[in-house]
């Protein structure tokens, strides 16, 4: 099935993921604005966009610089489609916080189904793997990006232009750390068949698996805890803590593939075919516990590969509605946060052209009070004072004369 499948990497995000695809020869195609972002990923074709070096999380302009790179010259849809042509299924990678691969992904996806169809090209089914931002990343433009990508993308699949829609969660450790873990997981379904001797699991229905529609989830089984054998009574989910976000639980197909390796860990070596198909069958039904109770298909598999890993797969889920929600809340807070900042801000404004209005006024009163005080304390000239002292002089001898005319 590997072979059948194409990988695109948008932004840098996407980029990182795609060289973990690539390590694995897969087909990988990494796309990006910005020449040093994919000087650092290491696939074996890049393409850097004409316009611009780098958007900045501005989703409108990394639109724009997209859809005039899809249809100028040897166009972005020409070197997607030689890239591709034999492929059945792409699965284009990308952050939907950012600017290059949330705003450009939607410009691709819209352009390579019109271009298909205008041109006569046979389509290829296009899945989403889309990687929401850590819970750390929590200004304005990351939140606003997400909720606007989201709406975009769910939107897309509505049109039928998307398949299916696959979320990860990046809280779950460093980049490197949720890049290996879902390509691995990924990988486990992808080339299961690689692998695989028993199974009601062909080919066909493989890839009915991976190209269902709707949302879709996978999760690495935690199998110790499902046999019995876990002795964390806090660990006690079928899945282990892993990279992928499940909010539904209405999955119209669910698919379990345990490695050979983990079946004889914990139930040692099983003789016959019949008896693996008892342990799937069960285990079928526990994850349907999880997933959705009564799912239309069910696929079971035993992975001989080495390197395999348990796998539980859901497809057909409803839209996560808890994440959409998550983001329109939290836009919704930033809202009022920058509502409340600006009244607090014209509060101020205005408290301070209160004050100086008051100060202004208060110099002005000052100043009248000063000028009136001053006209009654006014000290006076030397004429004045001249003209005092003669003044004092007259009455103290008027005094005397007075006080010699009396009769004692």
């Amino acid at each position: 099935m590997k072979s059948r499948v194409g990988i695109i990497g948008m932004g840098m995000a996407g980029g990182n993921m795609t060289e973990y695809f690539a390590k694995r020869s897969y087909e990988a195609l990494a796309i990006n604005t910005s020449a040093d972002d994919l000087s650092n990923i290491n696939v074996a074709e890049a393409v850097k966009l004409e316009g611009a070096d780098g958007v900045g999380k501005d989703r409108d302009k990394a639109k724009k610089v997209t859809f005039s790179n899809m249809i100028k010259g040897v166009s972005l849809f020409d070197k997607i489609e030689r890239k591709f042509q034999h492929k059945d299924v792409i699965y284009i990678i990308t952050s939907l916080s950012g600017g290059t691969g949330s705003g450009g992904t939607p410009v691709i996806v819209s352009e390579l189904n019109r271009l298909w169809k205008e041109e006569d090209v046979a389509p290829k089914i296009i899945n989403l793997i889309a990687i929401l931002p850590p819970d750390s990343e929590i200004d304005g433009i990351t939140i606003l990006n997400t909720r606007n990508a989201l709406l975009e993308f769910h939107g897309l699949m509505q049109m039928g232009h998307i398949n299916n829609i696959m979320l990860i969660d990046n809280n779950s450790g460093t980049v490197d750390i949720v890049n290996k873990k879902f390509c691995t997981l990924a990988n486990s379904i992808i080339d299961v068949l690689n692998g695989n001797t028993y199974a009601n699991f062909d080919t066909a229905e493989q890839f009915e698996t991976i190209t269902y529609k709707g949302y879709s989830y996978i999760g690495k089984l935690n199998l110790s805890y499902y046999f019995g054998k876990n002795t964390n009574e806090t660990d006690c989910s079928i899945f282990q803590s892993d990279t992928c976000i499940l909010e539904s639980d209405d999955a119209e197909l669910i698919s379990a593939v345990m490695s050979i390796k983990d079946m004889e860990k914990y139930k040692g070596k099983l003789e016959n075919e019949a008896s693996r198909l008892v342990e799937l069958d069960s285990l079928i039904k526990e994850l349907a516990t999880v997933g959705g109770n009564n799912p239309k298909k069910t696929f079971k598999a035993i992975n001989h590969n080495p390197d395999a890993v348990s796998i539980g797969y859901f497809a057909g889920l409803s839209r996560p509605v808890a994440i959409f929600d998550k983001y329109e809340c939290k836009l919704k807070e930033i809202e009022v946060k920058n509502k409340v900042s600006e009244n607090k801000k014209k509060e101020r404004d205005d408290i301070g052209s209160i004050n100086l209005d008051y100060k202004l006024h208060s110099y002005e009163v000052a100043a009248t009070v000063s000028d009136e005080l001053k006209s009654m304390i006014e000290v006076p000239k030397e004429d004045d004072n001249k003209t005092i002292s003669r003044s004092s002089r007259r009455r103290r001898k008027t005094t005397r004369d007075t006080m010699d005319d009396i009769e004692w």
